[in-house]
């Protein structure tokens, strides 16, 4: 191992601790789980059973990024069954790095064939180097044995532990469990989940699962497509659509009738911009995007200003003013020529149009935050407008992803 290996194994490990005891409720918690690993932002959901979501619960915050949205739960019915959704989400360069410490930790626990439990907490004591072989028993998951097994010969060694940080370095290659998983990371991440988790990543079309989620959350009324049939079995109790007035007020507003066709914009690192027709399977299709997303953004403030994290860069946008770094219609033909255009006059005419022809920095680092924001932001408003002018759905545009999170109140004004 190099002195570059080195230090991508000690940033790891510094990440480690804290987001390990996260993993470990997550890979054993009941139900079923679902995960989004896109460019930017991996995003998680837990289908907990109701009787046992309260053992299930996560810290508000965990690692640098690790965030357990708790805006986003509800309940739902499946099958007679009722179910807790805990939506879980992280930068997806902290989750592989998380998930590369593991695995570097299990290799070396293979290298040494030792029983010493390992886990990422440095100051953790030795164990016990020459437990006698015994065959796993029974029980819950801190009285679990994890036994390693050479084909055709009995067990090499024989592990016993208290938490599921300590299972994760068997020899073992089985999955453990399987995960739906969507976006980019679903292939890309398929093989060091594998290895380092023995989590099988098991990919399920993207654009098709935000559809089904949007319509999960509408009430019956609103699914019935040209064929007659529905495509949610949602109750429609969930108030989730909601828009935000000029004094960033959130107000719930009911679901439009009809609600097909409509458009759905997807803003995640990127953005892609459904037409979907109708409830039925599949009946939507991608009329265009732009590559002016959340990635944008955020790569853009980090060089830009002094954040360093997508929560950094919208506190300074909150308190910045893109008017200060934006040439609006009314610098270029006045107040007066704004009204014989017919044109607002603090409509923005060029982004960043002002930075090109100041003498002297006028501009701080909360204004370019402000400014880059909109920027990003109103490329998918025009777009978006533009389709559903096309396709005659003006009133039903609906916004979805990562960048438009609840902490995110100013591009949704």
């Amino acid at each position: 191992m190099d002195a570059e290996d080195n230090v991508a194994a000690a940033n790891r490990s510094k990440t480690c601790t804290s987001v390990l005891s996260a993993l470990q409720k997550i890979r054993d918690a009941p139900g079923h789980m679902g995960c989004d690993i896109g460019g930017s932002l991996a995003k998680m959901v837990l289908a907990l059973p109701e009787h046992q979501a309260a053992q299930y619960r996560f810290p508000e915050s965990f690692g640098t990024s690790g965030r357990t949205q708790n805006h986003l739960e509800m309940t739902i019915e499946l099958h007679g069954t009722k179910f807790v959704l805990r939506f879980i989400s992280g930068s997806t360069s902290q989750l592989e790095m998380a998930v590369a410490h593991l695995g570097d930790r299990r290799r070396d626990f293979g290298r040494r064939a030792t029983s010493e439990p390992l886990t990422c907490d440095e100051d953790s004591d030795e164990g016990d180097r020459n437990p006698k072989p015994t065959r796993a028993t029974s029980g819950d998951t801190g009285a679990m044995r994890a036994v390693s097994e050479v084909m055709g010969e009995s067990p090499r060694f024989t592990r016993t532990f208290s938490s599921w940080s300590d299972e994760v370095f068997t020899s073992s290659d089985r999955p453990f469990r399987r995960m739906a998983t969507a976006g980019g990371g679903a292939c890309k991440f398929a093989p060091l989940f594998r290895e380092a988790l023995r989590v099988e990543l098991e990919p399920v079309r993207e654009m098709a699962a935000m559809v089904d989620g949007l319509l999960l959350l509408a009430p019956p009324q609103c699914l019935t497509g040209t064929d007659g049939t529905g495509g949610s079995s949602g109750d429609g109790t969930q108030q989730d659509i909601f828009t935000i007035t000029e004094d960033g007020a959130t107000i719930t507003r009911p679901w439009p009738e009809p609600l097909f066709p409509m458009i759905l914009v997807i803003t995640g690192t990127g953005v892609s911009i459904l037409r979907v027709d109708s409830a039925a399977p599949g009946d939507f299709v991608r009329v265009g995007g732009t590559a002016c997303g959340g990635g944008t953004f955020l790569g853009l403030a980090r060089m830009l200003t002094s954040a360093k994290s997508f929560d950094e860069a919208l506190i300074l946008a909150a308190e910045g003013n893109a008017q200060n770094a934006d040439k609006l219609v009314s610098d270029i033909y006045g107040e007066e020529g704004c009204v014989t255009l017919g044109l607002p006059g603090n409509l923005t005419a060029s982004n960043f149009g002002k930075l090109g022809e100041m003498s002297e920095a006028k501009c701080s680092e909360r204004d370019l935050a402000r400014s880059l924001l909109q920027m990003v932001t109103q490329q998918s408003v025009l777009l978006a407008s533009a389709h559903a002018k096309m396709a005659g759905c003006i009133d039903r545009v609906f916004f979805a992803g990562g960048f438009v999170d609840e902490k995110n109140w100013i591009a949704r004004k």
